[in-house]
């Protein structure tokens, strides 16, 4: 009697009382958790707002890189890790590395409240990006040549490091060269002259990757540079950022009666002529191994970084050399920089910087990726290496991005050119 429940307290007026008792904390706690729901949204709400990005170790070191490859990227990671880096091992505790998306890179604002460092090609998304960067102090350049220099400023202030140099070269084949008693081409006339010597001996003179976006437009920046000089160039670059699409540049004067149709239509007699592929703007790197493995080259257009890629049987008899100058006073190299720029005006960061300018730094950087480096004194991994830096120096105006990366803000856009340039190259 005792322990039983009787059939009247089950089902009688106690049950409804027993659940309304029950449902309480019930309700409470909904309410607690829709407090904190609501504080959260706020909270995400004023993130948006104020641009808090994400709470910020003070102990981490945030670095970000876009367009960078993995071998360059490993390099840098491993000057961090570097234990002689007194300054980073002092107010560091670790770093994180983090790969930008094109969408992430065109947030300017949100990576210079988000990132420590950012790591990327010079252009005009660095550039951007540099815009909301720290100043750096002068004396970091102090290592660089003088022209060298001028790839680390925005609008006449040091924003960005330049750490290491790529190149748009021309290798010439040697045996043909030796063959025809030829001297490496160093101005316009003598390239002219030397393709028009060699198509005796090779199929196709010269050659370039053209289905590669950037080897096609920087094909285009190393002829226009070499007609109109650094400052035709130039024009040419900030004509290209404003225009609407490739009919718009054609007449844009570049000096010395340059114009970008004057370049083309270069470039078209040359095709006709067979003085070079004619269709080198539909040729891969895999086409240009195929007729090094077949002899049929003379010479050939191509980045330093590719240059590294090519089986050493091959690239081996071809001599690299700055791409031929015209008769401009003023010259400038198409050479893209990998630049380095800070976020946080603070003495731990602009030292982590400045080390990456140091003399046995930059001799790692230099062997780890091949590249080029930007220090006058240090090792450079070859003697081509070494001869991109000085070639760099010697120019008056120093180290350039070819135009695509120079001229637009999105990889859409630049292949839109290319394809453009690519159509006209075709039309009869």
């Amino acid at each position: 009697m005792g322990g039983n429940i009787s059939k009247k307290s089950r089902g009688g007026k106690n049950r409804p009382q027993a659940k309304r008792q029950q449902a309480k904390p019930k309700r409470l706690s909904e309410k607690r958790r829709s407090l904190i729901v609501v504080i959260f949204a706020l909270f995400a709400a004023a993130a948006g707002v104020f641009g808090i990005a994400r709470y910020k170790d003070d102990r981490r070191l945030d670095v970000a890189y876009y367009g960078i490859s993995e071998n360059i990227v490993k390099a840098i990671g491993e000057t961090f890790e570097n234990p002689d880096n007194a300054m980073l091992q002092k107010n560091y505790s670790r770093v994180r590395t983090v790969q930008l998306t094109e969408k992430d890179i065109r947030n300017a604002k949100r990576i210079a409240k988000t990132y420590d460092l950012l790591f990327m090609w010079n252009g005009i998304l660095a550039t951007d990006a540099a815009g909301k960067a720290i100043s750096i102090p002068e004396n970091v350049y102090n290592l660089f040549p003088v022209s060298v220099r001028n790839a680390g400023k925005v609008d006449s202030a040091y924003k960005m490091l330049p750490l290491l140099l790529n190149h748009y070269e021309l290798a010439c084949y040697r045996t043909y060269r030796n063959n025809a008693a030829l001297a490496l081409p160093e101005t316009f006339a003598d390239f002219e002259s030397y393709l028009q010597i060699v198509k005796s001996y090779a199929d196709y003179p010269l050659i370039c990757a053209g289905k590669t976006d950037a080897t096609l437009t920087a094909f285009v920046s190393a002829l226009t540079e070499s007609l109109a000089g650094s400052e035709g160039y130039a024009a040419l670059v900030k004509a290209a950022a404003n225009a609407n699409g490739l009919s718009d540049l054609l007449d844009v004067p570049l000096g010395n009666g340059i114009s970008l149709s004057s370049v083309l239509g270069t470039i078209k007699r040359w095709q006709r002529d067979r003085l070079i592929h004619p269709h080198w703007y539909n040729v891969t790197e895999k086409d240009i191994e195929n007729y090094m493995e077949e002899h049929r080259l003379g010479a050939i257009f191509m980045p330093l970084s590719e240059h590294r890629q090519k089986p050493l049987i091959l690239i081996k008899y071809y001599d690299a050399v700055q791409f031929p100058k015209g008769d401009g006073t003023r010259h400038t190299l198409i050479a893209p920089a990998l630049v380095g720029m800070a976020f946080r005006n603070n003495a731990s960061q602009i030292s982590i910087l400045e080390s990456l300018a140091h003399t046995d730094v930059q001799t790692f950087l230099s062997l780890q990726t091949k590249l080029a480096p930007t220090s006058g004194r240090a090792e450079a991994h070859d003697l081509q290496a070494d001869d991109v830096r000085f070639w760099a120096a010697s120019c008056t105006d120093g180290p350039v991005t070819e135009l695509g990366q120079a001229a637009f803000a999105s990889q859409a856009k630049i292949a839109a050119f290319a394809e453009e340039i690519r159509a006209y190259m075709s039309a009869d």
